[in-house]
């Protein structure tokens, strides 16, 4: 089986095709960058069968949901339908603190980045190195502070959260959409959340 991973901001993919070929090593495993033209990438690959996206790339699906039709199943991990706090809409994030990242990435993007990581929760073996551009890692952050998607999107997928994610607002979720699965003593970080939730595909 076919498994495509839209990967979260400034996050690499060779982290998360060790991790998940560990974790599913019956299935092929592909994943995407969330940076400019992930789509074009994704439109290319041809017989998908599982389409994964966790966090940005969560959210990027969300946005373009003519991509998640090829795929027989999607699956989205620490999705959101609007990351900045101010829309209460599932971020815990203000705009104001985008803001900052964004003039950050500018000064010095690994600082900005290992400071975000650290806030989220997502664990070092989630990293190998920062190989992104400036350019691509504000792109996602501006993407961030400018869109949002069609409540009621989330709630025609799949979804796992974390119960102690530092970015989202579980609880939000949990109400809006009862059927979404929340996984007890869990953060952001995609390792917690395929230990403790997705445990099959």
């Amino acid at each position: 089986m076919r498994v495509v991973w839209i990967n979260g901001w400034s996050l690499e993919e060779g982290p998360l095709l060790s991790l998940v070929t560990k974790r599913f090593p019956e299935h092929e495993h592909l994943a995407v960058a969330s940076v400019p033209g992930w789509a074009r990438v994704l439109e290319e690959i041809d017989g998908v069968d599982v389409l994964i996206g966790y966090s940005l790339g969560a959210f990027l699906l969300m946005g373009r949901l003519d991509l998640c039709d090829k795929a027989k199943r999607t699956i989205l991990l620490a999705p959101f339908e609007d990351f900045r706090s101010e829309s209460d809409r599932g971020g815990k994030v203000k705009r104001g603190q985008l803001s900052y990242l964004l003039k950050w990435l500018d000064r010095d993007s690994c600082a900005a980045v290992t400071d975000f990581r650290e806030r989220a929760g997502i664990s070092e073996t989630m990293s190998e190195c920062y190989r992104f551009s400036a350019v691509e890692l504000k792109w996602g952050i501006e993407y961030l502070m400018t869109e949002s998607v069609e409540l009621g999107t989330a709630g025609r997928f799949e979804c796992y959260f974390g119960s102690e994610d530092a970015l989202l607002d579980t609880y939000y979720f949990e109400n809006t959409y009862p059927g979404i699965r929340v996984i007890e003593g869990t953060g952001h970080d995609l390792r917690e959340l395929l230990e403790g939730g997705l445990t099959s595909l």
